[in-house]
């Protein structure tokens, strides 16, 4: 509000508003009838009103913009770059329309675990993302392969990324097709060298098992929540290995279970193999509930 908006404002004699009720009553009769006083009344009131309404949008611009500036310095690096990978992915299907994929030196857009933890899928209650979702966010694919049931759309190397392998099937439904499962090979956040010709047989040997002991030191989280359960990238980490990602199912019929999405990595533990199983997080993360043999 400026200066001249917190100026005392005058009747039209000069007289201040701010004097006396009484006094102002009797002027506004002496000049004119009850009707022109109403009038001055409600005039003066909708001023008060209007710059009051346009300091709170005013401050509510402000408060806004400096929310934005404060978020926005916030943000971690791997957002920002992951932030402008979809965008050039975004650009890149828009850019192409008539299919799901591309020339793979042009796909751009590197997955994540976390990025695959915060889709959609298939499970008892509702169906997932469809195909044309997911290339138009996170841009086209570098292959596809057409089923009965549905189809296989997979991205490859890209050009931000020499180690990538993921693999999405969509079940076919009316004519849609909604994502049911992923099976990541290889996900470059866990090959940070990103020289996969200084790899020799041993080290990929060595992922595929676990000590006794590196078994037993997994946190094994709340069954129903993952709360306090090892992180599944905490594990990859150490250990590459590929990973399924879907809805839990019924064994027995191969049924929807219920809505929990479950990552399940296979492990070779002192001669047997145990099929590992981590319950997906809101956050994208996926948290240890627990094994089973195989």
């Amino acid at each position: 509000m400026t200066t001249e908006d917190k100026m005392p404002i005058k009747s039209q004699e000069g007289q201040n508003i701010q004097q006396p009720f009484q006094k102002e009553n009797n002027s506004a009769f002496q000049q004119g009838s009850p009707q022109d006083f109403q009038l001055k009344s409600k005039s003066g009131w909708a001023k008060l009103i209007f710059f009051s309404i346009l300091a709170i949008c005013i401050g509510g611009l402000i408060g806004g913009g400096a929310g934005y500036l404060w978020g926005q310095s916030s943000k971690s690096e791997a957002d920002i770059q992951r932030s402008k990978r979809l965008e050039r992915a975004e650009k890149e299907a828009k850019d192409t329309r008539t299919g799901f994929i591309t020339d793979k030196d042009r796909v751009v857009f590197t997955w994540t675990l976390k990025d695959l933890g915060l889709l959609s899928y298939n499970n008892k209650n509702d169906r997932g993302l469809t195909a044309d979702q997911i290339v138009n966010t996170y841009g086209l694919a570098s292959s596809i392969e057409y089923e009965k049931k549905g189809i296989t759309l997979s991205w490859r190397r890209s050009k931000s990324s020499k180690e990538q392998s993921v693999s999405m099937f969509f079940e076919k439904v009316d004519g849609n097709y909604y994502l049911k499962s992923v099976y990541a090979y290889e996900l470059s956040e866990f090959y940070p060298d990103e020289n996969s010709e200084d790899e020799d047989e041993n080290d990929t040997a060595e992922d595929l098992n676990l000590t006794t002991e590196e078994y037993k030191s997994l946190r094994k989280g709340n069954v129903q929540t993952g709360k306090g359960g090892t992180s599944l990238a905490e594990l990859l980490k150490k250990h590459r290995q590929s990973v399924r990602i879907e809805t839990e199912r019924d064994a027995a019929d191969d049924s929807y279970k219920s809505t929990r999405l479950l990552a399940t990595v296979s492990y070779k533990v002192d001669g047997d193999y145990k099929t590992m199983r981590f319950l997906a997080q809101p956050n994208g993360d996926f948290l240890y509930i627990g094994s089973e043999r195989y």
